[in-house]
């Protein structure tokens, strides 16, 4: 949770901070043109110490959890969610600090702002900040932490999406005549269905809570609330499949049907309000048509007798003839 919080943070502040402001700090010794970069000319640090060295460039820097040491050239910006900056060369643009503090050489320039957090940062006379020295202040970040949480937002959109149709996918492989044992219950039982689905959807976490607060059941009941994503993921694909289906019908090929599926609901999952009563709609039904395809062939194998198989005679009878009839 620590490093998910500094990684939002760490987005807001990069979609606040501006350009690289135009620089009155003294140059290195060599230009910034001139100095050689580093393997990737962003760097991000989650945890560790990073070091520009004299006579290095890189643009943005960000370091989560640990220390960072600039004595080359920063052509952009620098943020230090938990941890130390030192600054004995050039920041071209904003310094941030959150969690401690930044210290400045005589020689240390920032040609931005020098933002911080909890601790006030050490600038020598002989140093230079072009920009202001201003603690760090969330209402800054209005703005640009809604656009932060829109992206983060629409990146964990399209994960979930594609994990759906990927596990589906998988799961016609594996298990294709699942696939098809659940149409006929959707098509002749959508009320026992419905009913099952809200079912399961209700009754599997209000028994897992009911559990974890009785002593004897607390693993059961965690190991059930664990559950829940699983099972409700797999009713969703499972209703994926059914509406590509329905609307391709059965004579194309099943991960075609998944496909339609798949981007049919995932186009109305975009759409507010009706997107969120789709999805609950397609995990209800999808886990109602499971519940009872699993019922049906389980009541279908206890209605066959033992060594039945087919209809016909058997092998062993094939061959014994059979007497003629009693002439009348």
């Amino acid at each position: 949770m620590k490093l998910a919080r500094a990684s939002i943070a760490t987005l807001a502040l990069l979609l606040l901070l501006p350009g690289a402001a135009s620089a009155d700090c003294p140059p290195p010794v060599a230009t910034a043109t001139g100095l050689r970069a580093l393997d990737a000319e962003n760097q991000v640090v989650l945890t560790g110490t990073l070091d520009v060295p004299k006579g290095y460039a890189v643009e943005n820097a960000v370091v989560i959890d640990g220390d960072a040491n600039v004595a080359g050239q920063v052509t952009e910006d620098l943020i230090v969610v938990n941890g130390r900056a030192t600054i004995s060369g050039t920041v071209d643009g904003d310094v941030v600090t959150l969690s401690d503090r930044a210290v400045l050489t005589r020689r240390g320039c920032v040609a931005g702002d020098l933002i911080y957090g909890d601790e006030k940062p050490v600038v020598p006379a002989s140093a230079t900040v072009e920009g202001e020295v201003r603690s760090f202040e969330t209402s800054d970040i209005g703005d640009e932490l809604a656009s932060a949480l829109i992206v983060l937002g629409i990146l964990l959109l399209v994960g979930a999406a594609l994990s759906t149709l990927l596990l589906g996918l998988l799961l016609l492989w594996l298990a294709p005549r699942v696939a098809e044992a659940v149409l006929e219950p959707a098509g002749s039982s959508v009320g026992p269905s419905i009913g099952w689905g809200v079912a399961l959807a209700l009754g599997v976490p209000i028994l897992g809570v009911l559990l974890a607060v009785t002593v004897i059941g607390i693993p059961l009941g965690f190991i059930l609330l664990l559950l829940l994503i699983p099972l409700y993921v797999v009713g969703y694909v499972t209703s994926q499949w059914l509406v590509g289906r329905m609307i391709l019908g059965p004579p194309h090929r099943p991960w075609v049907s998944l496909l339609v599926g798949w981007a049919v609901l995932t186009v109305a999952s975009l759409i507010p309000f009706i997107g969120s009563l789709t999805g609950v709609a397609a995990v209800v039904y999808g886990l109602g048509v499971l519940a009872v395809a699993t019922w049906r062939s389980q009541r279908d194998k206890d209605a066959t007798p033992p060594g039945a198989t087919s209809a016909g005679p058997s092998p062993d009878s094939a061959d014994v003839p059979v007497p003629p009839p009693p002439p009348g």
